[in-house]
């Protein structure tokens, strides 16, 4: 049976064994006593009256009564309790995957390693579940093995900005089940009352003074390649720190930028001649998670555009299409990315991605004022067809691989098509040469969306920034086997290649802490980009604190799991004899 302490603070009264020894080493008064002197003439030497206070030590049953007294009290005081041979707890940490626990990894380690051991007091056998708030990682750690908990913790790396970590705490809570102990390992004072019942909280966190990177981005305005930064004060003084741009291995002279409390400072400067990436560097502090921005320069994929029609409906379409950004005309339509066409019904698409108009046949139909009705959908959410315009063609039924964006009463004005091979085509059922579509503010954003729909399906290269931890949604090509993920840490450190399959790579997020990354497909790079801290809330740490396992908690289940000391009384019995033996021979002294 193992052996545990109702009472640790009893081990106090162990102090009383120095105060005991020292007492000892100190010399006894003397009782006077009066007698004759005269033997005591013939010394010469006359003695010290008071003699040394520190005496050698001198052995005495009286000493050695008294310290076992002080043993005797520190056992009962310290309430002794034996485990119950079998007893199992199940103990789950859910580990906050906020990026800002960054700071506080260390912290982390050594409080849990104390405290994992505290709570493994409390049965003979401890299962142990060691969880992410990232519902999309799988648990760390599941056993009974502590020392292998306090390893898997070592690999842990939170990634994600602020999130909702109850949808896991309330998955650990159904896995644990009602006598489980389940503890929340965060930075700062949790809500309790927006936790899963019977959560505890513990925090190891601690304020900082804080200087991060809010927000970084780039972009080519006027054929110059420009960096934008805004950098923030998140501690309650002035602060100063120093930054400076790195690029192809080349660092620029660092500058200095001064803060009050809470402000906010907005930076921008040219790319180096012939660079497309950078990284924007501040002075590092206790937190340097928002210390480094990589930025590459945006390359949206090129989209291959086509007007297929007569000419007056290629004229007044082609004012709409030249708003489409990163696009360039096709040689053949059968090979654009991008296809607007005119015909009298629909057929299959030759493009992958098709916009396309249903042409009037009897153009001396009178126009008509449409009363436009919108699906919640997202190519149409928040656009207004209001004084739509048109003649209205012949019926054009739906199919049930069409999806209805906007109705003019019980007609379909604007569906979405799908092809069996996964093309899509926006079909606008009526002939914008007879219509004012063309005039309406929706008309052009709606297009834009589809476009950017369909470029984001192509499996084309790209240069993109995206946030940490933010799913990058990888078009593949058909019959893929594998692609590389290449990680290009900001700092310089080697780079990492993890090969992924189809599935795994269309589900990857742009890694986290931010860095350079590169999605390859055999010797085709397919995503070329950088990501950044992903959000600026996580690098306030004013109020971040630390809360210490609760010690009520931890007694009621040391005492769910073991009995007392059955002993105790004669302990107490044996405390009085010891008692009476010390006053006894103090007596005779």
């Amino acid at each position: 049976m193992s052996l545990i302490f109702g009472n640790p603070a009893g081990a106090w009264a162990l102090l009383g064994l120095p105060a005991l020894f020292l007492i000892h080493l100190l010399q006894r008064q003397s009782r006077r006593v009066e007698i004759t002197t005269f033997f005591l003439l013939e010394r010469e030497d006359v003695e010290s009256r008071s003699g040394r206070r520190i005496e050698r030590w001198r052995n005495s049953r009286l000493f050695w009564w008294q310290v076992l007294a002080v043993l005797l009290l520190a056992w009962v005081l310290s309430e002794p309790r034996w485990l119950i041979p079998g007893t199992t707890q199940r103990v789950c940490l859910v580990l906050d995957s906020s990026i800002a626990m960054e700071a506080f990894q260390n912290d982390v380690t050594a409080g849990l390693e104390r405290d994992t051991a505290t709570l493994a007091h409390a049965a003979t056998s401890t299962q142990w579940l060691l969880m992410e708030s990232d519902p999309t990682r799988p648990p760390l750690y599941h056993g009974d093995d502590r020392s292998a908990l306090l390893q898997a913790l070592a690999l842990w790396r939170p990634n994600l900005g602020t999130h909702d970590a109850v949808p896991v705490l309330r998955a650990a809570r159904a896995t644990l089940g009602d006598h489980g102990l389940l503890f929340f390992v965060t930075d700062h004072l949790a809500d309790k009352g927006a936790l899963p019942l019977g959560t505890q909280v513990l925090a190891y966190g601690r304020p900082l003074d804080n200087v991060g990177i809010a927000a970084a981005s780039a972009e080519t305005r006027e054929s110059q390649p420009l960096w934008r930064v805004l950098v923030r004060n998140y501690a309650a003084g002035p602060q100063q720190r120093s930054w400076w741009v790195e690029s192809g291995g080349l660092r620029s002279a660092p500058q200095i930028i001064s803060l009050a409390a809470n402000e906010t400072v907005a930076l921008q400067g040219a790319f180096p001649t012939g660079a497309d990436r950078l990284t924007f560097a501040l002075e590092p502090d206790a937190f340097t998670a928002d210390d480094r921005a990589p930025l590459v320069l945006p390359q949206p994929k090129p989209l291959a555009l086509a007007i297929a029609g007569p000419d007056d409906f290629v004229s007044a379409l082609k004012p709409v299409a030249q708003m489409i950004a990163a696009t360039s005309p096709a040689a053949n339509p059968a090979h654009a990315s991008l296809l607007v066409t005119l015909g009298g019904f629909l057929t299959a698409s030759p493009s992958p991605n098709q916009i396309f108009f249903n042409q009037l046949a009897d153009k001396s139909v009178a126009l008509v004022r449409a009363l436009p009705a919108t699906e919640p959908h997202p190519l149409v959410e928040g656009l207004n067809f209001s004084g739509l315009l048109y003649q209205p063609p012949p019926p054009f039924p739906l199919s049930h691989d069409d999806t209805p964006l906007l109705w003019d009463g019980a007609m379909p004005l604007i569906f979405l098509h799908t092809e069996p091979d996964g093309g899509r085509t926006l079909v606008f059922n009526l002939d914008p040469r007879f219509s004012n579509l063309a005039r309406l503010a929706a008309f052009p954003l709606l297009v834009n969306r589809f476009a950017e729909e369909a470029r984001h399906r192509l499996p084309l290269p790209e240069h993109a920034n995206f946030l940490a931890g933010a799913p990058l949604d990888l078009a593949l090509p058909a019959q893929v086997q594998g692609v590389h993920f290449v990680t290009i840490p900001a700092d310089g450190t080697g780079n990492t290649t993890a090969t992924l399959s189809s599935g795994a790579a269309g589900e990857a997020r742009a890694p986290s802490p931010p860095a350079f990354f590169k999605m390859q497909l055999n010797d085709r790079t397919l995503l070329e980009g950088a990501s950044q801290f992903p959000d600026p809330r996580q690098s306030d740490f004013l109020d971040t604190t630390a809360v210490a396992l609760d010690p009520a908690l931890q007694i009621a289940r040391e005492q769910a799991h073991s009995r007392p000391d059955a002993l105790t009384p004669l302990w107490l019995l044996t405390l009085l004899g010891v008692l009476l033996a010390s006053w006894r021979e103090a007596a005779k002294q």
